[in-house]
């Protein structure tokens, strides 16, 4: 705690300040980064899960098509 009151003694609170609130928007800005990250690639394995579900209903779909005409 000597440590900091030094710093604001010698270099003042303005500047100190602005130090503190960089690092602090620094660190603020990395963790959201990695938070976009992490739903970006939860985004892209939805996106793929919902694409093979939906090849998997046209197939379906196709098949159906299919028997209804074998029995005309």
């Amino acid at each position: 705690m000597n440590e900091w009151a030094q710093l604001i003694s010698t270099l003042g609170f303005p500047i100190i300040s602005a130090v503190a609130l960089f690092f602090g928007c620094k660190y603020l800005l990395e963790m959201q980064q990695k938070n976009t990250d992490k739903m970006f690639a939860m985004y892209e394995k939805s996106s793929e899960e919902n694409r093979e579900a939906i090849e998997a209903c046209t197939k379906a779909v196709d098949r159906l098509c299919e028997k209804l005409g074998d029995d005309k």
